[in-house]
C-alpha cells in the first residue's frame, strides 16, 4: 500500500520467483495497479507474495548493477548512478543493486541498456524490479536481500545515463554465453577486406582522444569490428586480441586514469563487452555492413577526385599519368622527390621541435615486379623539368653505403689538404628495396643511420683518423630526395627498422590505378618548376645566380648558422598540430607514438611540394576545408 501511495504500480509475485506474471498471467503489464482494493485482494490471498514494482508504467527507470563495486564502472556512469535512489540486492556493504530514477516528462525508455549492458540491465518500459521486504530468491546461495538505502522523491535521470540509453540498439540482443563466444571467435576467419582493419585502430585512438572514455572507445570498436568480421572483412579473433590489448594499454595513461577516476578495468569488463558486441554483430545485416564500407570507399574516391581537380598542375599530372599508363599516385610520389630538389638546402621548415626541419624527402613506390615503379620515375622526369640557378643540376645516383652518400656531396683534396664540396643536390634512386635493405643489413653498415640523419637535414660524415674518410657534409648544406621501389613481399626488412624510425620517414605510394580508363587521354604539356628566387637579404654567404655553383657547392663542408637559414612559413593550425603531438610525447602519453611526428613532417614536405608545383616559394597556404597546400 505504501508503494502504491508513493506512485508505484505494483504486482504480486509468487514466492521463490521474480516473474511479474507468476500470479496475474501474461497480461501483467496491464494488470499492475495502484488501486488499494485490488492490492488488498491480492495479498489477502497470500501475505507471502513478493512485491514487483512496474518501473516504466510508474514513470521510473531502474539500472540493475550486477557488479559489487561501483569503482569498476567508468567515471561518468559511476557518478550518475550515485545520484539515484538505491536498493541493495545483497546483504552487507555492497554496491550491487537497483539505482532508480524518474524519467523526464515526454521521454520513454525500453529495457535496452546501451553502454550499461556491460555492467547490468535496465528496467524501463514493461520492466519490473522486486522490492523490499520481498524475500530474495538467492538469499541462501548468494546472500541476496532487498534493502533501500534511503527514501524520498526520485531524482531525474542524469544526462550521462540518458545518453547511454539513447545509444541502446533498438533490437538489443542478449550477450553470448562463454561457449557461444568461443564458437564465435572460431567461426569468422575470412579476410576479404583486410585493409579495413587499420580503420579499427584509428577509430579507437580517435574515440579515446576526443571523448576520453576507454570503456566507450572499447565498446564502439568491438561492435564495429565484430560486425565487419561477420561480414567477412577480417578475422574476428584479430579484433578480439587487438582491442583487448589497446584497452588494457590505455590504463597506462595516468592523465586519463585521473580524469576517469579509475586505474584498472573492472573485473571481466572486456569479456562482458565482447560477449555483448558479438551478440549484436550476429544480429546485424552483413550486406548493410558491407554497403557502409562501400560508402566509405566512395567517399575516398570523391576526396581523390577533389584533390586532382584542385589545381591546374595536379589535373595535368593526372592526365599525364593516364596518358603514359602510369599510376597517378606513383607519378605524384616521384614528382614530389624531383620538385623538392628545387628547394635550396638552406631553405627550411620552422624550428618547431628541436631545430629547423628539412624538406629532404623519401618516397616508396609500392607494387609487384613489373607494376611500373621505375617507369614512374622516368615519367616524372618527362613531366617535371627542374630548373636550377646557373649551372646547378639535380644529380641522380644509386644508393650504396652511408659513406657513399656522403661522398656524393664532398671529398678530400689531398693536394690542398682540404675538404671540397662537389654538389649540393642529389636524388638517390633504388630500383628494388632489397638492394637498400641488403646494404643496411651488412655488419657495421651506416646506411640506415645516415639516411635518418639526411631526412632531417642533419650533418653527415664519420670520425676517422684518415681524413680522406672523414669528409663532412654540414647541416642544411645539401638536398637529398630519394625514391625506392618496394615489392610488398620484400618490404619486411625496411619495416623491421620501425623502431629506428626509417619506414616512418617514407611517403608510400601505390603503383596500381584501379580507375585507369579504357582509352588513354591526350598527353598534356610538361611543366617546369624553379628556379627558386634568390634571397633578398645580404649576408656573408649570399650567392648570386651567376655564382650559384661555386657559392652553394663551396659551402657544403662549412658549418652554417641559424641566421643563414630561410624559413618557409606554415599555417598556425599546422604549427599547433605539430606542437600538440610533441607535448603528448613529452608527457609520456601512452596513446601517442613518438615516431608519428615523422608523419606530420612528411605531410609538410608534401605541402611544400604542392607549393612549388604551384609556382610559389614563400609559404604553405591553406585552402578552405582542405589539407595544407
Amino acid at each position: 500500500m505504501a508503494y502504491a501511495k508513493a506512485g508505484w504500480f505494483v504486482l504480486p509475485v509468487r514466492p521463490g520467483t521474480k516473474s511479474p506474471g507468476s500470479i496475474v498471467g501474461t497480461d501483467w503489464p496491464s494488470q499492475s495497479t495502484r488501486d488499494p482494493e485490488q492490492i488488498a485482494e491480492w495479498w489477502s490471498e497470500n501475505p507471502d507474495y513478493g512485491i514487483a514494482l512496474h518501473s516504466g508504467r510508474s514513470g521510473a527507470v531502474v539500472f540493475d548493477l550486477d557488479v559489487d563495486d561501483l569503482g569498476c564502472v567508468p567515471g561518468a556512469l559511476r557518478e550518475a548512478l550515485r545520484q539515484g535512489r538505491f536498493q541493495s540486492t545483497r546483504r552487507g556493504i555492497c554496491d550491487r543493486g537497483h539505482y532508480v530514477f524518474a524519467v523526464p516528462a515526454g521521454e520513454s525508455y525500453g529495457n535496452g541498456a546501451g553502454a550499461f549492458a556491460l555492467f547490468g540491465e535496465v528496467r524501463g518500459k514493461n520492466g519490473v524490479i522486486i522490492a523490499s521486504p520481498s524475500p530474495h530468491v538467492d538469499a541462501d546461495t548468494k546472500g541476496g536481500g532487498y534493502e533501500w538505502a534511503d527514501c524520498g522523491t526520485l531524482p531525474e535521470l542524469p544526462d550521462a545515463l540518458r545518453e547511454c540509453l539513447r545509444a541502446a540498439p533498438e533490437h538489443e540482443q542478449p550477450s553470448l554465453t562463454p561457449d557461444d563466444m568461443k564458437a564465435f571467435l572460431d567461426t569468422y576467419i575470412r579476410s576479404d577486406r583486410l585493409p579495413a582493419f587499420a580503420g579499427l585502430i584509428k577509430t579507437f585512438e580517435r574515440d579515446l582522444s576526443e571523448h576520453g572514455s576507454r570503456h566507450g572507445a572499447m565498446v564502439n570498436v568491438l561492435a564495429m569490428g565484430f560486425r565487419e568480421s561477420v561480414a567477412g572483412c577480417y578475422p574476428v579473433d584479430d579484433v578480439h586480441t587487438t582491442v583487448r590489448r589497446l584497452f588494457n594499454e590505455s590504463f597506462k595513461n595516468k592523465e586519463l586514469s585521473a580524469r576517469e577516476g579509475r586505474t584498472r578495468p573492472s573485473r571481466d569488463e572486456f569479456v562482458r563487452a565482447a560477449q555483448w558486441a558479438a551478440a549484436q554483430a550476429l544480429a546485424a545485416d552483413p550486406d548493410e555492413t558491407l554497403a557502409r564500407l562501400d560508402r566509405d570507399v566512395i567517399a575516398q574516391q570523391e576526396r581523390e577526385e577533389w584533390f586532382w581537380s584542385a589545381r591546374t598542375e595536379l589535373a595535368q599530372m593526372l592526365q599525364f599519368a593516364r596518358a603514359r599508363l602510369i599510376a597517378p599516385w606513383a607519378l605524384f610520389g616521384a614528382v614530389t622527390a624531383r620538385a623538392l630538389g628545387v628547394v635550396p638546402p638552406r631553405v627550411v621548415l620552422p624550428a618547431l621541435v628541436g631545430s629547423h626541419g628539412s624538406v629532404n624527402s623519401f618516397v616508396a613506390l609500392v607494387g609487384p615486379s613489373g607494376a611500373g615503379k621505375s617507369v614512374a620515375r622516368s615519367a616524372a622526369r618527362d613531366f617535371v623539368s627542374v630548373k636550377l640557378p646557373g649551372a646547378l643540376q639535380l644529380h641522380v645516383r644509386n644508393v650504396g653505403s652511408g659513406e657513399g652518400l656522403v661522398d656524393q656531396y664532398a671529398t678530400y683534396d689531398a693536394k690542398s689538404k682540404t675538404f671540397v664540396g662537389l654538389r649540393t643536390r642529389v636524388m638517390f634512386t633504388v630500383d628494388e628495396v632489397e638492394t637498400l635493405t641488403a646494404q643496411g643489413a651488412r655488419s657495421g653498415s651506416t646506411l640506415f643511420p645516415t639516411l635518418r640523419l639526411a631526412w632531417t637535414g642533419d650533418s653527415l660524415g664519420f670520425a676517422n683518423r684518415d681524413k680522406a674518410k672523414a669528409v663532412p657534409v654540414e647541416a642544411h648544406r645539401y638536398r637529398l630526395p630519394m625514391i625506392v621501389g618496394v615489392q610488398p613481399g620484400k618490404a619486411q626488412p625496411l619495416l623491421d627498422d620501425a623502431d629506428g624510425g626509417t619506414p616512418q620517414r617514407f611517403l608510400w605510394m601505390p603503383t596500381a590505378d584501379p580507375d585507369a580508363p579504357d582509352v588513354e587521354p591526350a598527353e598534356p604539356e610538361p611543366i617546369t618548376v624553379g628556379p627558386w628566387p634568390s634571397p633578398q637579404r645580404k649576408s656573408a654567404f649570399t650567392v648570386t645566380e651567376s655564382s650559384a655553383v661555386t657559392g652553394e657547392v663551396a659551402l657544403v663542408t662549412i658549418p652554417g648558422t641559424a641566421k643563414e637559414l630561410i624559413e618557409i612559413a606554415i599555417p598556425e593550425c599546422v604549427r599547433a598540430e605539430v606542437l600538440t603531438q610533441r607535448r603528448r610525447v613529452l608527457r609520456g602519453d601512452p596513446d601517442v607514438n613518438p615516431l608519428d611526428g615523422h608523419a606530420l613532417m612528411t605531410r609538410l614536405n608534401v605541402a611544400v611540394c604542392l607549393m612549388v608545383l604551384n609556382g610559389r616559394y614563400d609559404k604553405v597556404a591553406m585552402r578552405t576545408g582542405s589539407l595544407p597546400v
